[in-house]
């Protein structure tokens, strides 16, 4: 089996999960891992999620860098992803891992140089599926960040309507406008339209709403 084997009737219901995640196959593993509490796991299942999760990186899953820092938040966890990143940010033409990775280490750290990565792919030619995953590195990354005013920004110089819906439902989402729930549907979809719409002022007075609205932080649970 790919990491760890299901050693033990006693595991948590999320330590479970995890373990039948890492030896998926096929569709199920490109789905990645579902969101981990890591308080649902015991101390002793945390070490072992951290490194298997590891070892996921070592092999450039691009499943496991966003779990990891969900997992182990810390300072080593932070070194690891700057020294990927670094060899990263060198590359031509990023790969799915390499975007993993400074998405990661977004949502860890204030770290422009990763902003910057994500930024330009999420607009770029990449594809459907890189292009979402720098943006989802935009989203999630660090309240304190200023990925926010770099959506804005994405938002105004668009041309594209793809791209510009793509740049403005990220902006929503990262400031807790979802369009599809129902609580925030009705404003949410008009706010999206008002950003699309062409006028100028329209849009800047959405913006305005959208970025006075506090993040939030991610995980949504």
């Amino acid at each position: 089996m790919n990491g760890l084997a299901r050693e033990s009737k006693n595991m948590t219901a999320a330590y479970d999960l995890f373990v039948r995640e890492l030896n998926s196959r096929g569709r199920e593993y490109g789905d990645g891992f579902s969101f981990i509490d890591p308080f649902e796991l015991t101390p002793q299942e945390r070490v072992k999620t951290r490194d298997a999760l590891r070892a996921c990186i070592d092999r450039q899953e691009e499943r496991a860098p966003k779990a990891l820092a969900l997992i182990d938040p810390g300072e080593e966890t932070v070194t690891l992803l700057t020294t990927l990143f670094q060899s990263a940010s060198r590359a031509p033409s990023p790969s799915a891992f390499d975007i993993a990775v400074a998405g990661a280490l977004a949502y860890l750290a204030d770290a422009p140089a990763a902003l910057d990565l994500l930024e330009r792919t999420a607009v770029g030619d990449g594809g459907m599926w890189i292009t979402g995953a720098a943006m989802e590195g935009l989203i999630i990354a660090d309240e304190h960040s200023n990925a926010s005013a770099r959506l804005a920004h994405l938002v105004r110089t668009q041309t594209d309507e793809d791209a510009l819906q793509l740049c403005a439902d990220g902006l929503l989402q990262r400031h807790g406008w979802n369009v599809d729930d129902e609580e925030t549907q009705d404003e949410a979809l008009a706010l999206l339209d008002d950003m699309m719409s062409g006028d100028a002022a329209a849009r800047d007075a959405a913006l305005l709403k959208v970025l006075k609205t506090p993040v939030r932080p991610w995980p949504w649970v």
